[in-house]
């Protein structure tokens, strides 16, 4: 097999059946090989034989496991933060219910005080 490449991405791959035309890039969709791309002959498609050669693309083999490990990160870490959201999101409702208990506390003191200090005044003018 013969292959050669461009200044493109893709690149130009001759086919090593009759005719040395250029090969197509193909994408694989067998359980095998999901979405693996290969240069293939044009004949490919029509017969099946072993003069259409088909060579895979090696970037895929090292890509795609590159991908799925980022992503199984990404997965860990979006979890993680989930936990981490709803440890603060309790800790904002306790501290919202501690300052409302607080609050009313503090309120209820001062009326309490305020009743308790005129009474008071009252029962010395009395004496």
């Amino acid at each position: 097999m013969s292959s050669r490449s461009s200044s493109s991405s893709i690149g130009q791959v001759k086919c090593e059946c009759k005719g040395h035309k250029q090969a197509k890039l193909y994408t694989s969709w067998t359980n095998d090989n999901p979405g693996r791309r290969f240069h293939a002959c044009r004949k490919y498609k029509v017969r099946m034989s072993s003069f259409c050669h088909l060579i895979w693309l090696q970037r895929a083999t090292t890509f795609i496991p590159g991908l799925l490990r980022g992503k199984n990160e990404l997965e860990v870490e979006v979890c993680k933060l989930r936990e981490r959201a709803k440890k603060l999101q309790k800790e904002l409702v306790l501290t919202w219910v501690l300052m409302f208990v607080f609050i009313v506390g503090w309120i209820s003191a001062s009326e309490y005080g305020k009743g308790s200090d005129s009474s008071y005044v009252k029962l010395m003018m009395l004496d």
